[in-house]
């Protein structure tokens, strides 16, 4: 497979990423996110969740911050 035919097949996704400004990269931190969503859920404080992903995922507060604040963003997808 080319690099253009796998554009081809998955254009309609990187088009919508782009429309809702959706950072490819950040697939890095999906599991991260899931896991401090998870232990806020159960009643764990933000604050102390927050560090221990920076410990857990070796990532910087402000990558942690700004991860969750991206993935956990509502979008307006008009449905």
């Amino acid at each position: 497979m080319t690099a253009l035919e796998f554009l081809s097949t998955t254009r309609y996704v990187y088009t919508q990423l782009k429309k809702y400004h959706i950072n490819t990269t950040d697939v890095n931190y999906i599991d991260m996110v899931n896991d401090y969503n998870r232990m806020v859920a159960e009643g764990r404080p933000p604050s102390r969740v927050k560090s221990l992903m920076q410990r857990r995922y070796n990532l910087s507060a402000s990558t942690v911050n700004g991860a969750i604040k991206r993935l956990n963003r509502e979008l307006d997808i008009g449905i």
